[in-house]
């Protein structure tokens, strides 16, 4: 059967969103002088993700204790915060692929260089899970999709350790060069078909011994000869679209301001213990510590101060009286 190039459209669209009404922050006592300080000083240093979805409860309260609630216009008044627009790849890319970093990696971690910029030290790593992911296309509870348009074998040759390997050592020496200049899914797109060609040029997996040697053959040739650019992008889209499936449900905003303003009179809950413990929640705060905390670091004349018994009692008061619908 020859090779074919039939492709597939995207499956799910981006939507923009407004400001939302509420952000949410989840906090652990686990670093209690940084938690509490950052709280008193209403300011959290390079702390680069918030959500507008309440369900975090659910994911995080469970196993910390502290759940900051802030209003916000009021956000967007103090930082400078901007969503992380799931299903658009544009939005991926730009900054040299900076919300996808933060996804996939938690990062940006910047580090100031000799020369004065500044690099993120996680960026190889979340371009070695870009190719990792690119079989997939979506996914649903457990259950994950696979990209069925792979006729003509480019994602398992992508996938290849030996063959993303090189191409990420291509976009990582133009990084660290501060001459990688990503700021839409075309640019990434253009550079990646520069350098899959580049390495299939070399026929890395064709050492000719055997049949898979023969296979991977097949493949480079067709790279070289017949790959398109957007037969390329096509197939590239699909681990955005998988990740976005993943961490929709988080509805995080990066925060591109070097610190997070903490606006005044946000409402900041306490889980204390006393209430249900459900699953592997933790057990919360004693009452009393909450309260010598509070006194402490004078937190009772910036926030408005509320303890709850469990995160899904918190789920149910974030539904009634801070949900955005």
């Amino acid at each position: 059967m020859g090779m074919i190039t039939n492709l597939d459209i995207f499956e799910k669209k981006w939507i923009k969103k407004d400001t939302p009404n509420w952000f949410y922050l989840v906090l652990g006592d686990d670093n209690e002088k940084k938690v509490w300080s950052s709280l008193k000083n209403m300011k959290f240093i390079n702390l680069k993700g918030i959500s507008d979805n309440y369900r975090i409860s659910k994911s995080f309260f469970d196993i910390r204790d502290i759940f900051l609630i802030m209003k916000g216009s009021d956000v967007v008044n103090l930082n400078e915060v901007e969503d992380v627009e799931y299903f658009n790849p544009d939005s991926f890319c730009k900054d040299n692929l900076k919300m996808w970093r933060r996804i996939t990696q938690n990062s940006p971690f910047f580090l100031q260089m000799k020369k004065g910029y500044k690099q993120d030290v996680s960026f190889s790593s979340a371009l070695n899970v870009f190719f990792q992911d690119l079989k997939y296309r979506k996914t649903k509870g457990d259950r994950k999709f696979i990209n069925i348009n792979d006729k003509n074998g480019i994602i398992s040759y992508l996938e290849h350790g030996r063959v993303y390997h090189e191409i990420v050592r291509e976009f990582d020496s133009l990084y660290h060069l501060n001459k990688l200049h990503i700021n839409s899914f075309d640019d990434f797109v253009k550079l990646t078909y520069d350098f899959v060609k580049i390495v299939a040029g070399n026929y890395v997996l064709d050492n000719g011994y055997g049949i898979w040697d023969k296979h991977w053959k097949v493949i480079e040739d067709y790279i070289i000869q017949k790959l398109t650019i957007q037969e390329l992008k096509k197939l590239m889209s699909k681990p955005f679209d998988y990740i976005s499936y993943i961490y929709e449900r988080e509805g995080e905003w990066f925060v591109n301001s070097p610190n997070l303003i903490i606006p005044r009179y946000s409402t900041l809950y306490f889980k204390k213990i006393g209430g249900e413990r459900i699953g592997y929640a933790s057990r919360g705060l004693e009452q009393e510590y909450i309260n010598k905390m509070v006194q402490e670091y004078g937190l009772n004349h910036i926030y408005d101060i509320r303890t709850v018994d469990n995160h899904m009692n918190m789920i149910e008061i974030l539904k009634k009286d801070f949900s955005n619908g």
